[in-house]
């Protein structure tokens, strides 16, 4: 079985935990992935076996991802294309907002 990650639409922080106790309560390992948004990157890591102590266990979680950048809550993404926009060429930035096509 696949559990995508909690999502959340605001900043958070911490991260949510319902993918471990699903894994743990059903005594199957967590098989660690990422979606590294920046880098246009994805991939599959290592499996990793719930213990229990959801503390320990989140902390290892999170330092496996420690450098992996996921994609901005719809929120930022409108100031982040300000940003990016004026770097484009026009016709480019035209397509991505839809005034051409």
């Amino acid at each position: 079985m696949a559990v995508s990650p909690e999502g959340t639409r605001s900043k958070t922080q911490r991260w949510k935990t319902g993918f471990y106790w699903i894994a743990q309560q059903a005594g199957v390992p967590i098989v660690m992935t990422y979606l590294d948004y920046p880098r246009k990157l994805s991939g599959i890591g290592p499996v990793f076996q719930p213990t229990g102590d959801v503390e320990a266990d989140m902390a290892a979680i999170k330092a496996w991802h420690g450098s992996i950048v996921g994609e901005p809550p719809p929120e930022c993404m409108w100031s982040m294309e300000a940003d990016i926009y004026p770097l484009l060429a026009p016709e480019l930035a035209d397509l991505i907002d839809g005034s051409i096509g």
